[in-house]
């Protein structure tokens, strides 16, 4: 007999025991507020006093209701560590209830709460990709926002190794 757990937003719904193994299972979720949410599911099973868990299955969704207002924005983005100069390419979903596309704000905040980086844009409602790799070292906030739902993520970035300068012995000509 195995354990299954559920948990939304990292506080658990229940949990189901099961005997099978290999076969489809589905579990009735209960009523969420309107907006971004991460389901989380895992198995656990104690044998001889040893308890196991399972990998551990995360799926992010956006709860929608008719009376929703409010956009939302979700993301599965959890890289804590990069590379200054890597290529980060963080996948989101704006959703705005009153439009059919969403304006968002791209936003690459440093180590100090300033900008580095801010673009507008316009989307749909279609899976979205932001690929940034100009920011700075340090701890790095990547934000998206849609009105009054927002999404950041902060990476501690190391300082590239790489020494990007014009070669100066012999120089006669630099543009």
């Amino acid at each position: 007999a195995k354990t299954v757990h559920f948990l939304m937003d990292g506080t658990e719904l229940g949990s189901e025991v099961v005997q099978s193994s290999g076969r489809s299972r589905s579990y009735a979720l209960p009523a969420q507020a309107d907006g971004a949410h991460r389901l989380t599911a895992y198995a656990e099973v104690t044998e001889g006093g040893v308890s196991v868990a399972s990998n551990t299955l995360q799926v992010g969704m956006l709860w929608v209701s008719p009376t929703m207002s409010a956009p939302a924005v979700l993301s599965n983005f959890a890289q804590a560590e990069a590379k200054q100069g890597e290529i980060l390419t963080i996948p989101y979903i704006a959703y705005d209830p009153q439009a059919e596309s969403a304006a968002i704000i791209l936003e690459v905040i440093g180590e100090d709460g300033t900008a580095a980086r801010t673009q507008s844009l316009t989307v749909d409602r279609t899976p979205q990709a932001w690929a940034v790799h100009d920011y700075p070292a340090g701890a790095v906030t990547f934000k998206i926002t849609c009105g009054s739902a927002a999404f950041s993520q902060v990476v501690q970035v190391s300082e590239s190794t790489e020494t990007i300068a014009p070669i100066e012995d012999a120089l006669v000509l630099c543009f």
